[in-house]
C-alpha cells in the first residue's frame, strides 16, 4: 500500500493510503490533548468548544485555550493583563509578529494580548509531538514577550513565587 504525504489547505498534512485521505478528526485530537494534559497532572475543562487550562512557569501564570478541528489544533495563550492603549498594543503585537515564525500575536477587543500557535495534525504517528510543540510554542512566545507587553499594560499580573512549569 503506497503512503504519501501531501499538504492540503491551511498547511494541514494529509496521509494518503491507496488514494484515500486519512486526517485525524477533531474528536481524536481532543482526546489526545486531554490525555497529554492528564498525564502531566494539568486540570482542564471543556467550554464553548475549547479545552481550557492554566500553566505556570518562571513565576508567571496564564491561561491556554485550545481549539481542535479536523487535522488541526490551535493553541491560544492569553496574557493575564490588558492594554487599553490599542495603538501601542497593536504596535507591540506587530513587533512580535515580525520576530516570530511559529506563532502570532493577536489583540482581541478586551485588550488582553494573545499568542496563537497552530499545528497541522495529519496522522496519529506524530500527533502527540505536534500538539506538544504547539503548546510549547505558544507558551515560549508568551514568556519571551511578557516583559515588553507588560510594560505597555494597564495593570500588573499576579506573579506567583512558584516557578514550576506544570508541563
Amino acid at each position: 500500500m503506497e503512503r504519501r504525504r501531501r499538504s492540503g489547505r491551511g498547511g494541514r498534512a494529509r496521509v494518503f493510503l491507496a488514494g484515500r485521505a486519512m486526517t485525524m478528526k477533531r474528536r481524536e485530537i481532543e482526546e489526545l490533548l486531554a490525555r497529554l494534559l492528564e498525564e502531566r497532572g494539568i486540570p482542564w475543562v471543556r467550554e464553548q468548544g475549547l479545552i481550557r487550562f492554566r500553566l505556570r512557569r518562571k513565576g508567571a501564570e496564564w491561561e491556554l485555550n485550545c481549539r481542535c478541528q479536523d487535522g488541526l489544533v490551535e493553541c491560544y495563550a492569553r496574557y493575564p493583563f490588558s492594554i487599553s492603549n490599542r495603538a501601542e498594543a497593536l504596535r507591540r503585537c506587530n513587533e512580535i509578529n515580525l520576530q516570530t515564525a511559529r506563532g502570532t500575536a493577536l489583540l482581541p477587543p478586551d485588550g488582553r494580548p494573545v499568542i496563537r500557535a497552530v499545528a497541522g495534525i495529519g496522522d496519529i504517528y506524530d500527533a502527540a509531538e505536534r500538539v506538544e510543540r504547539a503548546l510549547d510554542d505558544a507558551s515560549r512566545l508568551l514568556l519571551r514577550f511578557w516583559g515588553s507587553l507588560q510594560q505597555a499594560g494597564d495593570n500588573q499580573p499576579t506573579v506567583t513565587s512558584r516557578a514550576n512549569a506544570r508541563r
